[in-house]
């Protein structure tokens, strides 16, 4: 009751800075900049070329020259997408496996090993890790900002761990906010639809003096649940309450501070099974999650001279979900370093070092729990990569490492994640790249000391004739390493056409070391003693019988695939964006991989996207999407169809009509790994939404 309150008052907060704002900010309409009011196509080709992505090198360089599988969605993009949330943005982008499990909660990896606890994508926000130690994934239904205010999403498929470190494994994505010079004045939405009752942003930009811009902005949203398969009450509904800002200094020429600020509260519903080994042993319940927490993100760039630089990063991040099994009180504190230089004519170098302590607090039930309750992960680690022109300014050979150590890595060994890469800039619109690469993942909390009481067969049952429960328990293990990957990438980017440009990646990954579900002995319990050994009965009949399976490192696995993107100008007024992505998935165990379905991902996907400019005033905007079926899941395929309409009613007023997923009522992406929800599905959504900009 208590966060629901807080949202109702933040709400009205809201509504009331949104008003307040339009009173004060209508005397600026007249002069209101042209590129904030026009709806347009977006880059042409040759500037979708030369786009500045920083999240390969670390530094700032075109896309065009990039030795990566490089996807950046671009504020445009975004905009013109339909989309309400950050995964359903990612799912443009070739390579990313994006599946939503139910109202708040999606399934997000790269080339392949998806599910909801997915563990081998590192998620960025300015530089701001959205990693979770607890399962080495991320809360997707925590993760949002202002869409407006974000300026790009770099998609890096394959390994960054070189630069970027520990669970940068199949790829990075980066989400990139504005400068807050670019957002001066104001900006308000207000949507309703079939699924969303309401969500309203209003967000405020100005400048203090001639070297101090900033931005503020205020977020609700409450959506309704889906429905399940079996077509049930589900309590999947989810509110969320947001404020936050951004602060831009030109301190001098050569000195910038950037400080962004957040802080949310909201309330999450789940559908869950909790399990038992007293009767009733599985009970089905409805409860609400709610996640809270903030953070404060400085960062300082300091300009030596037009070859050096530093940049400094320090963040301080506290995350509390609170209700569902286990609890979690999370704070995060990392400063991270890094010199950009260039010793010699040939050589293009950037070094830096980072430190992280992550310390929780969790309170479990029967259900989940971990041993010990509390603990600390400590990761320092440092890198350096050395960009070489070996051949004019056409060839470019990019050698890098980055050596870390965790005090969740039971070896106790400082870990290596070189890269090689090579660029070749054929001519200015022709580059052909590879690379070779290894990366590591480190163990999580659950991996490590969780125990989760998997399923109850109840006495004298049908699977369970004994008179005595039977019980399968899923433990960590305090031995488990680090899974690593060594992988091999080849593309090609172009622009065959003055009309078009194509993007090629191919891939071959061989991963070891991976996750093993290892069943072990049956066992007596509270005795836990071997079922055979007559302790079990000393004092009669035992509690229950445990099937014990816990985690060790003797999987292997390895996954090939190619994706494709295209874009081609059909006219000066209409682009047509396309996608593809093949992903085959071979060795692993399969019991292991039955018993725990992730690394369950689509062999294909394509996308296809139309916008139009159909006039000075109106927009229309078509998205179709195909995704294969998930063969372990036995979740069928599905043709998604988005389209947006949008119709600037005034200089400063647009309209947006919003269809999601009109195909099909409702379609099951996805159904959680732990078995400890109810499939559900995603259901078909209309949205109508007003946006004033001045």
């Amino acid at each position: 009751m208590e966060a629901y309150n807080a949202s109702d008052r933040f709400r009205r907060a809201v509504i009331r800075l949104l008003v307040t704002a339009i009173s004060v900010s209508s005397a600026h309409a007249a002069t209101a900049s042209s590129t904030e009011t026009e709806t347009l196509i977006g880059l042409s080709l040759e500037e979708l070329l030369q786009v500045t992505v920083t999240s390969v090198s670390r530094k700032p360089q075109s896309l065009s020259t990039s030795a990566a599988a490089v996807f950046v969605i671009s504020q445009n993009d975004i905009q013109r997408s339909g989309a309400r949330t950050i995964p359903d943005l990612l799912r443009m982008v070739p390579g990313l496996q994006i599946a939503q499990v139910d109202a708040s909660t999606w399934a997000v990896t790269a080339r392949g090993s998806n599910g909801v606890f997915a563990n081998k994508l590192l998620i960025l926000m300015d530089g701001r890790t959205l990693y979770d130690p607890l399962f080495s994934g991320v809360y997707w239904d925590a993760q949002d900002t202002a869409l407006a205010a974000i300026d790009r999403i770099e998609v890096i498929r394959g390994p960054g761990a070189a630069l970027w470190g520990a669970n940068a494994v199949n790829g990075v994505i980066n989400i990139i906010t504005k400068n807050s010079q670019d957002t001066h004045g104001f900006k308000a939405s207000v949507a309703t639809g079939t699924s969303t009752r309401l969500e309203t942003t209003a967000q405020w930009g100005g400048a203090i003096g001639d070297a101090v811009d900033y931005r503020i902005f205020g977020k609700y949203f409450s959506r309704d649940g889906f429905a399940t398969k079996q077509a049930g009450t589900v309590f999947d509904d989810w509110k969320m309450s947001r404020i936050g800002g951004r602060l831009d200094w030109a301190a001098s020429a050569e000195d910038t501070l950037t400080i962004t600020a957040e802080y949310y509260d909201g309330e999450v519903g789940e559908n869950v099974l909790e399990n038992s080994v007293m009767p009733p042993y599985s009970t089905v319940i409805n409860t609400e999650v709610e996640p809270q927490g903030g953070f404060i993100n400085a960062g300082w760039s300091h300009i030596f001279s037009e070859t050096s630089s530093l940049d400094v990063r320090v963040f301080y991040d506290h995350r509390d979900r609170k209700v569902l099994s286990p609890q979690v009180e999370r704070d995060t504190y990392d400063i991270d370093l890094q010199h950009h230089f260039m010793p010699w004519s040939r050589h293009d170098v950037v070094w830096g070092f980072g430190i992280r302590s992550s310390s929780d607090d969790t309170t479990g039930s029967e259900t989940i729990s971990l041993n010990p309750a509390d603990r600390t992960q400590r990761l320092f680690g440092g890198f350096v990569q050395d960009e070489i022109r070996v051949l004019g300014d056409e060839v470019f050979l990019t050698l890098g490492t980055k050596i870390e150590k965790s005090n969740f890595s039971p070896s106790n060994d400082f870990e290596w994640s070189p890269n090689l890469r090579l660029s070749w800039l054929i001519s200015d619109t022709n580059t052909l790249w590879g690379s070779v690469a290894r990366a590591i993942r480190t163990p999580s909390r659950i991996e490590l000391d969780g125990r989760v009481l998997g399923f109850v067969d109840p006495p004298f049952s049908a699977t369970n004739p004994d008179p005595i429960p039977f019980a399968l328990t899923i433990n960590g293990e305090p031995s488990f390493d680090n899974e690593e990957v060594i992988a091999y990438e080849i593309g090609y980017r172009a622009k065959p056409f003055e009309s078009m440009t194509v993007d090629v990646a191919l891939f071959y990954n061989d991963y070891d070391n991976l996750r093993f579900s290892a069943v072990m002995p049956v066992v007596c319990q509270p005795a836990n003693l071997p079922i055979s050994n007559p302790g079990c009965f000393a004092f009669g009949l035992p509690a229950y019988v445990e099937l014990p399976i816990t985690f060790n490192n003797q999987d292997s696995q390895e996954t090939k695939g190619v994706e494709i993107a295209a874009s081609y100008n059909a006219f000066e007024w209409w682009r047509i964006n396309a996608s593809y992505s093949y992903l085959k998935i071979s060795g692993g165990n399969v019991v292991a991989a039955i018993a725990s379905t992730d690394d369950d991902s689509p062999e294909h996907q394509l996308s296809l996207r139309s916008n139009m400019h159909i006039s000075d005033t109106m927009d229309l905007d078509v998205w179709a999407r195909y995704v294969d079926k998930l063969k372990i899941q036995q979740v069928d395929s599905y043709v998604g169809l988005d389209v947006r309409f949008a119709w600037q009613a005034l200089p400063q007023l647009t309209v947006n009509l919003i269809g999601r997923n009109l195909l099909e009522s409702g379609h099951v992406e996805f159904r959680e790994e732990s078995d400890t929800s109810l499939p559900i599905e995603v259901e078909r959504e209309l949205i109508a939404e007003l946006l004033w900009q001045f």
